[in-house]
């Protein structure tokens, strides 16, 4: 939006504002994202971005990968998503997150892992729309973690007297899409937002590259706006291994490589000697 000129004695300076919402893209939602009508938890979690510390956006990473799953159901029809009917990423079916996956995992969770599912869905991104259609919202279908696979973090967190930081998929929402009982939206509707955010946990969505994170046990740097009031933001993971830093996002161009937000970039930087 361009803004009234900014006059001085030798010209004027030209001027304008940029609006965009907090959920752009690859992108984190912190606790203050969602307020429940009925907190599980006593004192939930509120925080805003402004109010979480490099702890918070900082863990080990937990990788569970569906993909092959996801592959298979998808050949149903010649690759692409479709209804319900045609290719099923419902809360039931087998082609999602599921508790059996996170019991697979879950003698690596520990206090500040991020639980992260790499679905293959990232590559349906630029598809969307109009409205909820279109391959990557595809009508609220889509793979992500099941109503079962939270209650199952959530029962481990309670039994070992963990916090894990959060979790995250290469999908819209990281929940299943039948969670979100489009287009009403009523109660039960999105549940790791609803149970998840409330316990300090950080929702990571739309992220890109994310088969990078099984080549090895890695740290997860998580960047985002630090900005007072804001509950979610536009954000830059960042894998560490020993040797290497591998950066998936949407947003930012790779050397000589043209944006292009239907191919994820991944760049791979070496670390220098000092820096390992």
């Amino acid at each position: 939006m361009q803004l009234p000129d900014f006059p001085s004695g030798d010209g004027v300076f030209k001027l304008n504002s940029i609006i965009l919402p907090e959920n752009l893209g690859t992108s984190v939602d912190s606790a203050g994202h969602f307020v429940p009508m009925t907190p599980e938890v006593p004192a939930a979690d509120r925080r805003g971005l402004s109010e979480l510390t490099v702890e918070d956006l900082t863990g080990p990473v937990v990788f569970i990968d569906i993909s092959a799953r996801v592959e298979a159901e998808l050949k149903k029809n010649n690759g692409s998503p479709g209804p319900p009917a045609v290719t099923n990423f419902g809360e039931a079916s087998p082609n999602v997150v599921t508790a059996a996956d996170i019991d697979a995992i879950a003698d690596r969770l520990a206090n500040r892992s991020f639980v992260i599912a790499h679905t293959g869905w990232s590559r349906f991104w630029g598809m969307s729309g109009p409205g909820f259609e279109g391959p990557y919202v595809n009508g609220f279908n889509f793979p992500g973690f099941s109503r079962a696979a939270i209650a199952r973090l959530i029962e481990i967190e309670t039994a070992r007297n963990i916090r894990i930081n959060g979790v995250g998929a290469d999908n819209i929402a990281a929940d299943v899409g039948e969670n979100a009982n489009a287009p009403k939206f009523g109660p039960g509707a999105f549940p790791i937002h609803a149970r998840g955010l409330q316990r300090g946990w950080k929702l990571l969505e739309n992220l890109a590259t994310t088969a990078e994170l099984g080549r090895g046990r890695c740290t997860l740097y998580v960047g985002a706006l630090n900005h007072v009031g804001g509950v979610a933001s536009w954000a830059r993971g960042v894998r560490q291994l020993r040797e290497l830093i591998v950066q998936g996002h949407w947003l930012l161009e790779a050397p000589s490589q043209p944006f292009s937000p239907a191919a994820p970039v991944v760049s791979v930087e070496r670390l220098p000697p000092e820096r390992r």
